[in-house]
């Protein structure tokens, strides 16, 4: 439908933006719980607000985004084609 009405350019951009906005869900929750965990750490030991990001909860979630961004990037060039 957005095809017919704006043309194929809009309708892939429409179909990217929904396909990346559905992929962000994971990310927000695993980074939720992993914020929270930073802080909780922090409580945990008087540490600065500045410090709570030098936690390995921080590391882990790094890692856990190079995985999403890969599958990620997969998922969207099998439906790209």
């Amino acid at each position: 439908m957005i095809r017919d009405y704006y043309g194929e350019k809009m309708a892939f951009y429409f179909a990217w933006l929904i396909h990346y906005t559905g992929w962000l869900i994971p990310p927000m929750i695993v980074g939720c719980i992993a914020g929270l965990a930073m802080i909780g750490q922090g409580a945990d030991t008087d540490k600065e607000p500045e410090d709570y990001l030098n936690s390995p909860v921080g590391f882990l979630y790094g890692l856990f985004m190079m995985v999403w961004v890969t599958v990620f990037h997969e998922s969207w060039t099998r439906k790209q084609n």
